[in-house]
């Protein structure tokens, strides 16, 4: 368009009137992008699910580090770590189980082990449970 033809002034400052931004309407209608928060749970998730190489057996086998992290504190509760037996049965009760999961049974010989642990730690230490100190009386006159 030439500027001797419009019927606006066209320069510095004043573009030709057909680019002009239309009134209620943005120059930019989506907007600057958000800058995605990088949240610790995020940055946790993405971290523990990067894979590692571990060797079993002689053999190079890839793992994430969430797996890895399992499979250490479950070997260490085999082998009788009370802290990481607890950790396991937290984890295992926290899972929800199917009806036909195997997993059940494995659970309750879990439970019953540790359940003689604790009484094993507590009778070496002298320490009694509620349980044994508080003897209720049943029989009302």
């Amino acid at each position: 368009m030439d500027k001797e033809k419009s019927e606006f002034p066209v320069g510095y400052g004043k573009p030709p009137h057909q680019t002009r931004f239309e009134p209620g309407r943005s120059g930019n209608p989506s907007g600057r992008p958000k800058k995605k928060a990088n949240r610790f749970a995020e940055t946790l998730e993405r971290e523990l699910n990067t894979q590692i190489t571990i060797h079993e057996d002689g053999k190079p086998r890839k793992l994430t580090k969430l797996q890895a992290i399992v499979k250490q504190q479950t070997i260490k509760a085999i082998n009788g770590d009370s802290k990481a037996a607890a950790l396991v049965m937290k984890a295992a009760e926290a899972r929800q189980f199917d009806p036909i999961d195997n997993l059940s049974p494995v659970l309750h010989e879990m439970r019953a082990i540790h359940a003689k642990h604790e009484v094993a730690s507590q009778n070496a230490t002298g320490v009694r449970s509620a349980a044994e100190t508080v003897k209720v009386d049943d029989d009302h006159d």
